[in-house]
């Protein structure tokens, strides 16, 4: 598959586009066929190097992902092949107690898309199930498209993030 690496930190210059493997997912995982990547602040500092972080090299930015999955892990029930999905790029081990409690973003394993592991700045990305949003999922079980769904859920979290 084609996708925009980088073998060394740097500025744009150390963008390539390029032939590399297309990823193998794990049970718990799906293919998701790249169809829009943003750029994102992150993909900025993670190109450029980050003290102290080590990046493994060569290395596929991108965490704002939206495709259709092409392939389903075994134990992927709620998604299926040809769903169209979003990536929620955090991901985090799902059973912790930061993970129980709401706060996986404090999980000891907690990773993003595109930060230590490769992005959607290729054709075809592996993520987990638990860090995708699937809208038809959302609007069958809601009435509400995902732009009626994602503002009141980022207040609230903005919410009870501050009391």
């Amino acid at each position: 598959m084609k996708a925009s690496i980088f073998r060394q930190h740097g500025g744009p210059e150390v963008l390539e586009y390029t032939d590399v493997p297309e990823p193998k997912i794990r049970a718990n995982e799906v293919l998701v066929e790249v169809k829009a990547c943003a750029l994102n602040h992150l993909d900025i500092f993670v190109r450029n190097g980050m003290p102290g972080i080590e990046i493994p090299l060569p290395h596929i930015l991108g965490c704002d992902v939206a495709g259709v999955v092409r392939e389903a892990g075994e134990l992927v029930t709620w998604v299926k092949v040809g769903d169209e999905v979003m990536v929620q790029p955090g991901v985090s081990c799902g059973h912790c107690e930061a993970c129980l409690s709401g706060q996986d973003n404090l999980c000891r394993e907690y990773d993003m898309i595109g930060y230590r592991r490769d992005g959607g700045y290729a054709e075809f990305v592996s993520v987990p199930v638990q860090a995708l949003l699937n809208p038809a999922y959302v609007r069958e079980r809601s009435g509400l498209i995902v732009s009626q769904v994602l503002p009141a859920s980022l207040v609230f979290i903005t919410y009870c993030m501050a009391a």
